[in-house]
């Protein structure tokens, strides 16, 4: 048996037009190559491919809140309650995920040049560098994308923030609580104070 790891991409830049990896051409080009390498070798074996975040990254949203906007100079930050406690392939792989604003009754809003910034108060708590966003405002909504691969499954209780809960929505647009949110109590758990 031979396995190829290391999953497949998904188009993260979304926005920019990025496109989607299109696995039928993959498939096909790739049983092509296996099978003339299995009748040139004589491998009658079985292959596997771990197609690792293209199942799960797109499936999620990690939503917050701008709790607070401000100039320093010429960058516009928006601060949120998203650290990178709950998202880290920011800080720890530079990664980009394409950013939503969600205003009050879908208003309309000149883009701006803005970074979106965490909450754990670390030089690195940067979600989304220089980004043309709507305007942010106080109290607006905002989703990371494709947060399903390692978004959770990397999350900590870093600084001693508290983990977010999981709602997944059904097919028929139903709603259900899977996760419920961290409290300060389940941190204080593992302490025999």
């Amino acid at each position: 048996m031979w396995t190829f790891g290391g999953g497949f991409g998904i188009p993260y830049k979304k926005y920019d037009g990025e496109n989607r990896l299109p696995l039928d051409e993959l498939s096909e080009r790739f049983t092509a190559l296996l099978a003339g390498w299995s009748k040139e070798t004589g491998f009658d074996g079985q292959f596997i491919i771990e197609p690792g975040r293209y199942i799960s990254a797109e499936s999620s949203i990690l939503l917050g809140t701008a709790h607070a906007v401000k100039n320093n100079g010429p960058t516009r930050y928006v601060g949120t309650d998203i650290g990178f406690n709950v998202l880290a392939r920011p800080i720890m792989y530079d990664s980009f995920h394409d950013v939503e604003v969600y205003t009050p009754g879908n208003e309309a809003r000149t883009g701006l040049m803005q970074t979106v910034v965490g909450n754990i108060c670390e030089s690195g708590d940067i979600l989304a560098k220089d980004r043309i966003l709507p305007e942010v405002k106080e109290g607006d909504i905002i989703g990371m994308l494709d947060a399903g691969a390692y978004g959770f499954a990397m999350s900590s209780n870093y600084n001693q923030r508290l983990r977010p809960a999981e709602a997944l929505i059904g097919a028929d647009g139903a709603a259900k609580l899977i996760r419920r949110r961290d409290t300060v109590e389940d941190i204080m758990a593992p302490y025999n104070i």
